[in-house]
């Protein structure tokens, strides 16, 4: 029987094409909505409309699939939308799509193959034959962390089977209406992809022999239904025996856990800390002295530590905890509460590592604040997968399998919200299903890589089926890689830790200084940017250094470039090692570098950087022409908002500190504002 296309807003020449694709199909162009509407007096087996569709209402697409939805039939056409990917009018275009049913989402620019798979399907027609055919992967079993997640989403996958039964039923007594068939054959598509991920390999099979018995078409009557009740039957009785895989950890899911380390013991305090954590969806616990929080953190790991260092009898205490934090690994981000007389104390926490500096004063709730916040830019470092599945089951195994390896996973189910998920996710990687509904992760994929900003995301398919065509589609769609449904846990683990890996090369090669392992401008552009709002945030000091090397043009006329590269090399080496934390270490150009210090006033990073200069004497360096030379940095200081308002008069400042130290000789660090002796105009006063 040949199936009638009406396409409103596309171009006749892919009408022309589509109808020569496909076999027993009659496809119908129209430019504008008055002509759909006339068309829509006729019977048509399916609506292709694109929402540029010219006509005079503000959504002459939207009214066309109205028409369709109000026409006499019982069981109106399925419809499929062409529209853009990014529009600033998406939003009220997605609720219009969820309101008007549209069956599936296409964006442009149309891949005209996937256009064909999508008209195909809903038509009951043979898709087209794909022109090349990769191989498949071999199966493995389930990894048996999944295992865990079942007792969590059985009822859910259970559902689906019932949902299956049901329609089957249906079919059986001749009412089966078009909805329920829909929902049955969307159910056991699920079941395919759900179910073998926890060890039902069989109840997998099963449900992929389902689904095409309740595909649209002829023949759904009693006999169908007389084939398709013994597999529906086995299917029941298949889930019941329980997994095949032992149980394994499940994913945490719990908020954010912070650890207040109190050298008073003061429970008042932390009482108002733990309320204004529960207030902003975190959850905060309160030890007095080291052992009980070295004892904590052996017990259950926090997300952030708040150390007390504001009782001087104490402090000593507090810093050995430091050093021991700064020791685990990863390392724990530690919050320092101290007063801003505590200028020594401060001094010694930054060179431990000490992520913020708060003041003992500081309410409740913007202490928490700022160890959310301190957690949010360490999770910004840690590598993000943003997976898209419309099944739930499937993303709880993602959670079971992905999380325990060290990244941050972001799930999300309804595929039209994907636009946003993005933009809030800014993925490492992009982990898609094939086939969900209104928009195929297929399409999302497109869209992704005809998007600028995010063609270089390297993207991950989960797909049920590894027949040529499906293979074919996803990487015609731009995919770099695929795994198969039911999924496999080492092989998933491999496969998105291969993809992290290259996209964190990428980010290196374009942040990241070859030479010195530092950043490089680019790179400290994001976190100097997110130091300079914590300082303004909480009213903390953030003091900027300039380094420049003294005589390095001599080291390179002397003893050879090659030897410059070992001095620069062997410097950018002891900044990482020396200021840690919140500090941000960057190559500025030549031999040039920028060191930024959160919490830090002027005067105590012009102390910190002139401890690190007693470092840089001590090294000593064997060019291969032999001899021993030592090198030393001269540097200037500039302090936020004391010396300058913005990054750019801040940088200024430092600058002309800078020039200054080099002008009175080598080897010197000046504060900003300083004469020709390094004293700054307090000191000048004093004698």
């Amino acid at each position: 029987m040949t199936a009638r296309i009406l396409l409103a807003g596309l171009t006749p020449g892919l009408g022309g094409w589509l109808s020569q694709r496909l076999d027993d199909v009659v496809v119908r162009c129209v430019d504008t909505c008055p002509a759909a509407r006339d068309e829509l007096r006729a019977d048509w087996d399916l609506l292709v409309v694109d929402t540029r569709l010219a006509g005079s209402a503000s959504a002459p697409w939207a009214e066309i699939v109205r028409l369709v939805r109000r026409g006499d039939r019982s069981s109106p056409p399925p419809v499929v939308c062409c529209t853009e990917p990014e529009d600033p009018a998406w939003a009220t275009r997605r609720e219009l799509i969820r309101e008007l049913g549209v069956s599936r989402l296409l964006f442009h620019p149309l891949d005209r193959e996937e256009l064909a798979v999508q008209v195909a399907a809903p038509l009951g027609l043979a898709p087209p034959e794909p022109s090349r055919a990769p191989g498949d992967d071999g199966q493995e079993p389930v990894r048996a962390a999944v295992g865990a997640v079942w007792e969590r989403v059985a009822p859910t996958v259970v559902g689906h089977v019932d949902t299956v039964a049901e329609a089957v039923a249906a079919m059986r007594t001749g009412v089966l209406d078009e909805a329920k068939r829909r929902d049955a054959e969307r159910a056991a598509h699920k079941v395919t992809g759900s179910a073998g991920t926890f060890g039902f390999h069989r109840a997998s099979e099963l449900a992929a022999r389902l689904e095409p018995g309740l595909a649209a078409g002829d023949g759904l009557d009693a006999s169908r239904a007389a084939a398709l009740g013994p597999l529906v039957a086995e299917l029941h009785r298949e889930l019941a025996d329980g997994p095949t895989v032992s149980p394994g950890p499940g994913p945490d899911g719990a908020p954010a856990l912070l650890l207040l380390v109190s050298g008073c013991g003061d429970p008042e305090q932390a009482e108002r800390i733990t309320a204004a954590a529960a207030v902003a969806g975190a959850r905060a616990e309160s030890v007095a002295g080291t052992d009980a929080a070295l004892t904590s953190v052996a017990t259950r790991r926090p997300d952030v530590v708040v150390v007390d260092l504001s009782r001087g009898e104490r402090t000593d205490e507090g810093l050995r905890l430091l050093d021991d934090l700064g020791t685990r690994t990863p390392p724990l981000p530690v919050l320092v509460l101290t007063s801003p007389e505590a200028g020594q104390a401060r001094l010694e926490a930054a060179r431990r590592g000490a992520r913020g500096f708060l003041d003992t004063s500081l309410p409740p709730d913007k202490v928490v604040q700022a160890a959310l916040q301190v957690l949010e830019s360490v999770r910004a470092t840690t590598p993000t997968v943003l997976a898209v599945d419309d099944d739930a089951a499937v993303l709880e195994a993602l959670r079971a399998v992905l999380e325990p390896i060290d990244l941050r996973l972001v799930v999300l189910s309804d595929p039209l919200d994907f636009p946003e998920a993005l933009r809030a996710a800014s993925p490492d990687l992009l982990v898609l299903d094939v086939d969900m509904p209104v928009l195929t992760g297929v399409e999302l994929c497109r869209a992704v890589r005809n998007d600028p900003a995010w063609a270089d995301l390297s993207v991950l398919f989960l797909t049920a089926g590894t027949d040529a065509r499906t293979v074919q589609r996803v990487f015609a769609a731009g995919a770099d890689d695929y795994v198969t449904k039911p999924l496999i846990g080492p092989e998933l683990v491999v496969r998105v830790t291969n993809r992290l890996e290259r996209a964190s090369l990428h980010r290196r090669m374009a942040e990241i200084d070859p030479l010195t392992g530092v950043l490089n401008r680019r790179g400290s552009t994001r976190p100097l940017r997110q130091l300079l709002a914590m300082a303004e945030d909480f009213d903390q000091p953030l003091s900027l250094g300039l380094l420049d090397l003294d005589g390095f043009k001599q080291v390179n006329d002397v003893h050879g470039h090659a030897a410059g590269d070992d001095v620069l090399g062997r410097l950018g080496d002891l900044l990482l090692q020396t200021f840690r934390g919140a500090d941000v270490v960057a190559r500025w150009g030549g031999e040039e570098f920028m060191v930024v210090m959160y919490g830090l006033s002027r005067e105590e990073a012009v102390a910190r950087l002139e401890g690190f200069s007693e470092t840089v004497r001590r090294q000593r360096f064997s060019p291969w022409g032999g001899g021993r030379f030592g090198v030393c940095f001269s540097a200037g200081v500039a302090q936020y908002r004391i010396d300058g308002g913005n990054l750019r008069a801040l940088y200024r400042a430092a600058d002309q500190a800078l020039y200054a130290a080099k002008a009175a000789g080598r080897d010197r660090v000046f504060p900003a504002g300083a004469d020709a002796a390094g004293r700054t105009g307090h000191e000048r006063l004093i004698t």
